[in-house]
């Protein structure tokens, strides 16, 4: 009886309390940041330099159920000063997304399904010779569905593991008429994201 009545207790609060990080009102904050710069010997090769910023966050609107949004840009440099060339690349993004986690093990394991749509607006400058070669702009419309796995080492912090899923683009460069549409289905775990989110 005493064993009985402490499996039920326990019961009681892992279907209570154990979700504490997923339920409704919960808010979560995280993103991604890169920077990078390369600067080969040879004078064929071009400098480049990189960066790139995007935080996100997310509210949970019902238990397990969270909507979000990612927004941010990234910056791409080239240059070869004895060529006098130069590449410049800027893009700018908005990410909405829809998100539904699966408990595994109350308050640590989670599987989630997530919806986003992903707006690209992208700048590119090409200069040769102090001339200028291409000036183009393009954006890109896609929706991605894919799955991920949380892990909570404490009770606010998630690491996180997402694969590729389904993927729908359309490309539109700004007057051509050569749009483009694809499709790509697959998960691979060769190619998987990694990242690091704040619940409070």
């Amino acid at each position: 009886m005493k064993h009985t009545l402490i499996t039920a207790l326990f019961l009681i609060g892992f279907y209570c309390f154990g979700y504490a990080q997923t339920s409704m009102g919960t808010k979560f904050i995280g993103g991604s940041f890169s920077i990078g710069f390369s600067s080969p010997q040879s004078e064929a090769n071009n400098n480049r330099f990189n960066f790139s910023l995007q935080p996100q966050g997310g509210y949970f609107i019902q238990d397990n159920l969270a909507v979000g949004s990612g927004i941010g840009f990234s910056i791409t440099h080239e240059a070869n000063d004895a060529a006098e060339y130069k590449n410049n690349n800027s893009t700018f993004f908005i990410s909405p997304f829809g998100r539904y986690y699966f408990p595994l093990i109350a308050d640590k394991f989670f599987v989630f399904g997530q919806g986003q749509l992903n707006f690209n607006f992208n700048k590119q400058t090409e200069k040769d010779n102090g001339t200028e070669i291409s000036n183009n702009k393009n954006s890109t419309i896609s929706l991605a569905v894919s799955p991920g796995f949380s892990f909570f080492p404490t009770e606010n912090w998630a690491v996180e593991l997402g694969f590729r899923g389904f993927d729908f683009t359309f490309f539109n460069p700004k007057g051509d008429n050569n749009n483009r549409t694809s499709i790509d289905f697959g998960i691979s775990s060769f190619s998987p994201s990694l990242g690091v989110n704040y619940f409070f």
